[in-house]
């Protein structure tokens, strides 16, 4: 039998998922809806819903490896 105190701690973990985290649009990846609210990444896979962001990565990976050193 669940004590007090675990299922306040559940309750907690509850409370403190939903403030960072929220349903989206389905990962293109795994298809969870759950992303986190401070990169808007899927929770399952940490896939990036954020085109944009993507893009200047890879862009940004590219020009690293053209020129052999780190972009900032």
């Amino acid at each position: 039998m669940e004590s007090h105190i675990d299922k306040t701690i559940k309750h907690l973990n509850k409370i403190l998922r939903a403030v960072s985290q929220y349903d989206g649009k389905p990962c293109k990846v795994c298809g969870e809806t759950l992303r986190y609210k401070s990169n808007k990444r899927c929770v399952n896979c940490k896939h990036e819903m954020d085109a944009w962001n993507y893009q200047q990565r890879k862009a940004r990976k590219q020009a690293e490896e053209r020129h052999g050193v780190e972009v900032v």
